[in-house]
């Protein structure tokens, strides 16, 4: 099976492994690749004219550069790219990751076709890339650089979007597993 190096809001396992999503992906574990830096600059647009920004890993030709991510096995690729988007926004390129946990590895990753500085991510896609890195203990200060310092906007009428939906379900049910419910 393929590698899928996940670096956005599919590092939270609940949903990239959801029924819609790839309920067959395998967790094989943290991370990272180099030359790259995390941004929220690829444009997601709707059809009433709203956009909001999505992760990317743009170019850095930094010798620090690095974007930490999740690798899972996924059972088939072509279903990864619906649900991402390819030929819709984002393109798979294949990238190298490193970890402890496993040898160097190729796996394929999305990068955006579009982007704009200017966008900001909604709220509840921001909270899914967050929980995703919190659920897999990527590096604190890495956290605290490249997700928590960007500030999300509110999804005026994301309740009407099957995606924001989904996403606020997920959220919702983690944090009643947090509570104790």
């Amino acid at each position: 099976m393929p590698y899928y190096f996940s670096y956005g809001s599919n590092m939270l396992t609940e949903r990239l492994c959801a029924p819609d999503r790839i309920p067959g992906a395998k967790l094989m574990g943290v991370g990272l690749i180099t030359g790259r830096r995390l941004t929220f600059h690829k444009v997601s647009s709707r059809k009433i004219g709203q956009k909001s920004g999505k992760c990317d890993i743009t170019i850095d030709p930094s010798p620090s550069s690095e974007v930490y991510g999740v690798v899972f096995e996924v059972p088939d690729l072509d279903a990864l790219d619906e649900v991402e988007g390819v030929g819709r926004g984002y393109s798979r390129t294949p990238v190298w990751v490193h970890s402890f946990r496993f040898p160097c590895l190729e796996a394929q990753t999305y990068t955006a076709d579009a982007t704009d500085a200017s966008v900001k991510p909604y709220d509840w896609y921001w909270s899914l890339v967050l929980a995703g890195a919190e659920q897999h203990g990527l590096p604190q200060h890495y956290i605290e650089t490249y997700i928590r310092s960007v500030k999300p906007v509110e999804d005026p009428g994301g309740d009407k979007y099957r995606d924001c939906r989904n996403g606020c379900a997920i959220l919702s049910k983690l944090e009643r597993l947090r509570a104790g419910e």
